[in-house]
């Protein structure tokens, strides 16, 4: 495509230096944002609840390991 690489070049310096990533924030991203915010906090809420189980979860499995060898080691049981 011709003059890819001087759009390109032009967009970053826009983007960085021209405060166009600002604009671009204000006009499009943040609004955007807002709108969706209900939905956005819905579904962190669900993956933070979805962490903390399976965190959960893997404390109980390892707790019940850590216990299991540790009685094989103290019954003097040969390991797998």
């Amino acid at each position: 495509m011709p003059f890819f690489a001087l759009g390109r070049l032009l967009f970053a310096v826009w983007f960085a230096a021209l405060g166009g990533g600002v604009w671009l924030f204000l006009k499009a991203v943040g609004p955007f944002l807002a709108k969706k915010e209900a939905e956005i906090d819905e579904g962190l809420t669900k993956l933070r609840r979805s962490a903390s189980m399976t965190v959960s979860d893997l404390s109980v499995k390892a707790k019940s390991y850590a216990a299991h060898k540790l009685t094989r080691l103290i019954s003097g049981e040969a390991e797998n």
